[in-house]
C-alpha cells in the first residue's frame, strides 16, 4: 500500500514536496520554490503529470533516480507513505503514487 499524507510534526514517510526532486514546479499560489505559476490547482497537477512523464523518460534524471529509490523502499517494506503539504487537498503526490504503483513488480 502506498499512502499520501500531510507533512506535520511526527509524520513518518518520504517527502515529495518542494524542493525534493519530485516536488511540483507548478503552482497556482505564489511560492518562492515554484518555477511556473498556473491558473489552478488542477492545472498544476496536470502540468506536473506531463512534466514528470517527460523527466522519467530520462533514466539519469533526478526524478527517475528518486522514483527508483522510492520504489525500492516500497518493495522492501511492502508499504510507503508519501508526504506533502497539500494533503488533504488534491496533490501532485497522488501522481507520484500512481507512477510507483504502475512500476511495481
Amino acid at each position: 500500500m502506498i499512502r499520501v499524507d500531510k507533512i506535520r510534526p511526527g509524520a513518518v514517510g518520504e517527502e515529495v514536496c518542494r524542493p525534493s526532486p519530485l516536488g511540483n514546479p507548478f503552482s497556482h499560489r505564489p511560492s518562492r520554490l515554484a518555477v511556473t505559476m498556473v491558473a489552478s490547482r488542477s492545472e498544476a497537477i496536470a502540468r506536473y503529470r506531463a512534466w514528470l512523464d517527460d523527466r522519467l523518460a530520462d533514466p539519469s534524471s533526478p526524478q527517475s533516480r528518486e522514483v527508483e529509490r522510492l520504489l525500492r523502499l516500497y518493495q522492501a517494506a511492502g508499504s510507503l507513505t508519501l508526504l506533502c503539504w497539500c494533503v488533504p487537498l488534491p496533490c501532485h503526490a497522488e501522481v507520484v503514487r500512481e507512477v510507483l504503483l504502475a512500476r511495481r513488480t
